[in-house]
Order: structure tokens, then C-alpha cells, then sequence
């Protein structure tokens, strides 16, 4: 989830930065930073809102244990298995 995150960060400042590396003396330039501006502004705010109802949605189900009691519950499924494999004494 927080790679998410980051590449909506990334691309956003990249986009920015791009656009503000054009010629200065070119027509409408000001209109060319102003619109990629906004739009990285609106699509920031309006998927940045939706990602916890994402999350919700698609993440439920792996999110619902931690990951400190799965590795403990795998591991526990190793050690009876390896246990049950061997003969008794």
C-alpha cells in the first residue's frame, strides 16, 4: 500500500518538474504550468481520498491477520508437520 503512495508522490512531482523545465519563452506557457499543476493537485486529492475506501475493499481479507501471526502460525504448520513425519521414540 505505501508503494501506492509513493508513486502517486513520484509521478506527480515528476510531471510538475518536467513542465517547469519548458523553454520560457514559449506561448501559453504559463497556461501549460498552471493546468499540469491542477491536475496533478485534483488527481492527488480525489485518489488520495478513495485509496482508504480501496484498501477496504480489495485489502480486506489480507489485511485481517497480522503479519507477526502468520509467520507464528507457519511456522507452527513447519514444526507439527517436521514433528508428525518422524517416528515416535
Amino acid at each position: 500500500m505505501q508503494f501506492l503512495f509513493f508513486s502517486g508522490i513520484v509521478r506527480g512531482s515528476i510531471a510538475f518538474a518536467l513542465v517547469l523545465k519548458l523553454n520560457g519563452n514559449l506561448p501559453n506557457r504559463e497556461v501549460i504550468v498552471t493546468t499540469s499543476l491542477m491536475i496533478v493537485v485534483v488527481t492527488t486529492l480525489i485518489f488520495g481520498s478513495a485509496m482508504p475506501f480501496m484498501s477496504r475493499l480489495f485489502l480486506e481479507e489480507e489485511e485481517s491477520e497480522s503479519p507477526k501471526k502468520k509467520i507464528k502460525d507457519k511456522e507452527l504448520k513447519n514444526i507439527s508437520e517436521s514433528l508428525s513425519e518422524h517416528e515416535p521414540f
